[in-house]
């Protein structure tokens, strides 16, 4: 039962990032993630892209889907939304080091998935941040 609230509550900081990550990048319509994936793919040829329907990023997003995506979507989604981000004048963060965080969120949530132990780093802050520290 504990390692099942373990594996939840990592999916679920997952996804909350993941609603994040989407804020920071314009808030675009599921739609407009839905076609910048669609181009993602075909303009790499799907070299470990995934095409990301609006309904199935609406049950992620929203939490009606409760089950880890695999890596391929989360890494789709993390690209698209950077890439959106740019497209509406925003200045993300380097793509690098949301590869960087999203990577560790989804192999801890995976590692708790199966039932074994992960140390999860904090995030990094930007400045800011409701939870930037002070001094």
């Amino acid at each position: 039962m504990r390692d099942e609230l373990a594996g939840k509550a990592s999916r679920d900081l997952l996804r909350d990032t993941s609603v994040g990550l989407r804020v920071d990048a314009g808030n675009p319509s599921l739609k407009e993630v839905e076609k910048a994936a669609a181009a993602l793919c075909a303009e790499e040829d799907h070299a470990g892209w995934v095409r990301l329907p609006d309904s199935t990023l609406s049950d992620y997003l929203s939490g009606r889907r409760d089950v880890l995506p695999d890596w391929r979507f989360i890494h789709t989604f993390v690209v698209v939304c950077h890439r959106l981000a740019i497209a509406n004048g925003l200045d993300p963060e380097p793509l690098r080091d949301l590869k960087a965080t999203f990577g560790a969120l989804w192999k801890a949530a995976k590692h708790k998935e199966k039932g074994s132990l992960t140390v999860i780093t904090p995030l990094p802050y930007r400045q800011y941040d409701i939870l930037e520290p002070t001094i």
